[in-house]
């Protein structure tokens, strides 16, 4: 499995040695033509403009390209080593979605993952994003949220808390035996002209007007802050909550879409990540 990482350090950047600044002038009031001597005027030197036929030198590379280029080469080549391969969870992910109502669209180079589905007359969105790996990576009690029995993405999954809790755990176990990372998910499910029920984290909430309850605009963001939105999940009827999960249950949000989000995240990461390298390599070198 690979460690979380957090890309906070900024790409060096190379700036010019020399600055040319043009020199400074001395400024001189000269009166008007009518008020002045006219030996004065034959006395006064005629100035011209002063300019340089000689060009400019351009500096070829900073000091630090290659060696910068050089260590995205070297990171390049460990991530995409057979140490780091991701044969296991490609594998897995490949058999979930073979077998998964759900369609997923991931665009390259974007942070979001979406999965639909049709269920009856419902629309069904699930949305998460491998943002929450980089907040994850600076929590310092991860394995203590790892643990939560909070409703969350894990839907109280009880093979992953107990393999979250578990030591010595290593990349040959089954993925779906190994421990999942917490992860925020936004689930939508829309009727035609019945509004959108929306479930994200802990909450579950009910949006007359569906479009809010996936909020695309600034009007939209505000209009859904200002309405109630309900109880969170776990402050609810024992047997409300038990109804409340069959019912996500039947719609294919279960253990194993539980499992395959946090698997997926950590697979797209790690490409965004390498992708990520092959550009700044690309523009150092260029």
């Amino acid at each position: 499995m690979f460690s979380l990482r957090s890309f906070s350090r900024a790409v060096p950047r190379s700036l010019p040695k020399s600055i040319i600044a043009a020199p400074s002038r001395s400024m001189r009031y000269v009166k008007p033509a009518f008020i002045q001597p006219l030996w004065l005027n034959r006395a006064l030197p005629v100035s011209h403009a002063a300019f340089s036929t000689s060009s400019l030198q351009r500096e070829k590379a900073g000091q630090v390209d290659a060696e910068l280029a050089a260590k995205f080469e070297e990171e390049l080549g460990f991530e995409v080593s057979p140490e780091n391969s991701q044969a296991e969870v490609n594998e897995f992910i490949t058999s979930y979605l073979k077998d998964s109502p759900f369609e997923l669209k991931d665009v390259e180079g974007e942070d979001e993952v979406v999965m639909t589905r049709k269920f009856g007359n419902e629309d069904i969105k699930i949305v998460f994003s491998i943002a929450d790996l980089k907040t994850l990576a600076e929590e310092p009690d991860l394995d203590e949220s790892l643990g939560d029995e909070d409703y969350d993405v894990d839907l109280d999954n009880p093979k992953q808390n107990s393999a979250a809790n578990s030591e010595g755990q290593n990349d040959s176990e089954d993925p779906t035996d190994r421990p999942s990372y917490p992860a925020r998910v936004s689930v939508t499910i829309e009727k035609p002209n019945q509004g959108a029920l929306h479930v994200e984290v802990e909450d579950v909430a009910y949006y007359t007007k569906p479009e809010l309850a996936n909020a695309q605009t600034a009007e939209q963001g505000w209009q859904r802050q200002s309405l109630y939105t309900g109880p969170p999940f776990g402050n609810l009827d024992e047997e409300l909550q038990v109804l409340l999960e069959r019912y996500l249950d039947e719609r294919g949000i279960d253990e194993g879409l539980a499992t395959f989000i946090p698997d997926y995240m950590e697979f797209k990461e790690q490409k965004e990540y390498v992708r990520w390298l092959k550009n700044l390599r690309g523009f150092v070198e260029a």
